[in-house]
């Protein structure tokens, strides 16, 4: 056993931990890559940019670094995974919101965010594929030979 261990929330390495579930999937349940299929849902989203900062320096970043670093994280798990596993096979689910209107850390904003989250899930397109793709009654096939 190790003395101390340490642990880092999913928020510091995974904000969007849609690789780490298709590796654990494909790594250690041994499911073939061909057959995942993709159901992401975010935390919201909202519109981000860096270009009146491009000449700020280090120090005129402030918290928009950690944005950008976290922005960028989760932009890269989805397209990773968009091309991992093809466009067909991947739902992503998430609200755009306008900027600053949510703080994810602020339990006041609970609950906006259901039924923000309720909105988005009703929308009619979103709907419809994730019954007919995920929740529609069908068994799926033993991967395992």
């Amino acid at each position: 056993m190790i003395a101390n261990p340490s642990y880092f929330d999913g928020g510091v390495w995974a904000n969007c931990p849609v690789m780490a579930g298709i590796v654990e999937a494909v790594c250690y349940l041994n499911v073939p890559l061909d057959r995942i299929d993709v159901l992401s849902i975010g935390t919201t989203d909202e519109p981000f940019t860096v270009k009146m900062l491009a000449n700020a320096g280090i120090a005129g970043w402030n918290k928009t670094l950690i944005d950008l670093l976290m922005n960028a994280q989760v932009d890269s798990a989805i397209q990773h995974a968009r091309q991992l596993v093809g466009d067909p096979r991947f739902l992503r689910v998430n609200a755009t919101t306008s900027q600053g209107l949510y703080k994810l850390d602020d339990s006041k904003e609970i609950e906006s965010l259901i039924a923000l989250g309720n909105k988005t899930a009703s929308d009619p397109s979103i709907l419809y594929q994730v019954k007919s793709r995920f929740l529609n009654g069908i068994a799926t096939m033993d991967w395992k030979l």
